[in-house]
């Protein structure tokens, strides 16, 4: 039996081993995700991976949907030391909670006025969102009002609750869909049909 803290310990250093999904029609909250009439629109996926994973669902994400794919940067690269990733992730968990303080990351975005959506795809660390993608959202929350916005989470085996209380603090101001997808360990061989049946349970398309 495992605690949520170690859980979410294990996502930190592993969430690109050991991350991705779970979505058959509900989301993490049992709602039904089946919504009528397709939308067609322009859309940005934006992501955060340390080891690839995070990158394989959001590159999948930008094949049937995306126009563009934006990949997060953090300022210094963050080590490949299994144990010492555990404790910097902790740190920036705690700075952020504690002081509002976000770590430094190179990715800006001018504005996202041609984008109708913007899929955010992110793994979990300690239970919560990773950290350079709270940056990201944090930095650019002005300019995501309105927007309508698609949560994508990987986590080894860890519920993603925190992560969508955390996607709802930093995006006050957008919209997001109630529809997530969680991509679990066990389910990594079926990203590609885990990911096609979220966005045909989402109803979006790519404008041509």
């Amino acid at each position: 039996m495992f605690s949520a803290a170690s859980c979410g310990k294990a996502d930190v250093a592993n969430e690109e081993k050991t991350e991705t999904n779970n979505t058959s029609g509900t989301n993490e909250n049992g709602n039904d995700n089946k919504t009528s009439g397709t939308t067609s629109g322009h859309y940005l996926v934006v992501y955060f991976s340390r080891s690839g994973n995070t990158r394989t669902v959001a590159q999948q994400v930008r094949q049937l949907v995306g126009d563009s794919l934006l990949a997060i940067e953090p300022t210094t690269a963050y080590t490949s030391d299994y144990d010492k990733m555990l404790t910097v992730a902790q740190q920036e968990i705690n700075n952020i909670d504690g002081k509002n303080l976000y770590p430094s990351i190179k990715t800006t975005v001018e504005n996202f006025d041609k984008y109708d959506a913007i899929f955010i795809c992110t793994p979990l660390w300690w239970s919560r969102m990773s950290t350079p993608m709270q940056a990201f959202l944090n930095n650019h929350s002005d300019k995501l009002k309105g927007k309508k916005l698609y949560l994508a989470v990987t986590s080894s085996s860890s519920g993603i609750s925190s992560v969508v209380a955390d996607a709802k603090r930093l995006c006050a101001k957008s919209a997001l869909s109630d529809t997530t997808l969680w991509i679990k360990a066990s389910d990594l061989s079926n990203v590609t049909k885990l990911v096609t049946d979220w966005i045909t349970a989402l109803k979006v398309s790519r404008k041509q």
